[in-house]
């Protein structure tokens, strides 16, 4: 292949490239929503004297995989494919099965601008609900939404999760995995 098609080659591979990753960027008012219930949510959790839930990349990409899912399958449930619980997926988008995780859905038959209020009040109005939002070991949240063309049917998913305690002992021992993976490497 001569230098002329190799580059025309890398620049097709590149266009496809930030093509599907464009495709795969999620629509101003799917993350303009999200945002707006994860910033609700720390309202209610002030004036409760909660710590502040933070955004982690993991549990969005957790949350909006389900939300898509129950929207895909028309399922409002906690399980997703082969009934699979939902700290599975949690897990498999990179948070550690040993930190304390919990979700909550929601299903809205619009996306206004009180749609965040609305969720996080039914969410304060159900018990189980309640405790996933004011947990103060819950300190890293994902909001995911999937929305229909008409935002006439709106899937929410929140996930969270603790902050990962490392004992002095694991932490001992991350150190030295990663002094003896340098070492091999040399």
């Amino acid at each position: 292949m001569n230098a002329r098609m190799r580059t025309l080659t890398a620049g097709i591979i590149a266009a496809g490239i930030a093509t599907s990753t464009a495709a795969a960027a999620p629509p101003p008012a799917q993350v303009s929503l999200e945002r707006a219930v994860i910033k609700q949510m720390n309202v209610v959790r002030a004036k409760f004297n909660r710590p502040v839930l933070k955004p982690n990349s993991a549990l969005i990409r957790a949350a909006r995989l389900h939300s898509a899912y129950m929207a895909e399958t028309g399922t409002f449930q906690h399980e997703g494919p082969n009934n699979a619980p939902f700290w599975h997926r949690i897990v498999r988008q990179g948070m550690s099965r040993n930190q304390r995780m919990a979700e909550n859905l929601a299903m809205m038959p619009s996306c206004d601008a009180a749609t965040a209020k609305v969720i996080v009040k039914m969410w304060m109005d159900s018990p189980a609900h309640r405790a996933n939002v004011l947990d103060p070991q819950l300190r890293s949240t994902g909001v995911g939404v999937a929305l229909n063309p008409g935002c006439t049917r709106v899937m929410i998913t929140a996930d969270y999760a603790s902050q990962l305690r490392v004992t002095r002992a694991r932490a001992a021992a991350i150190a030295r995995a990663k002094a003896h993976s340098r070492a091999r490497a040399r």
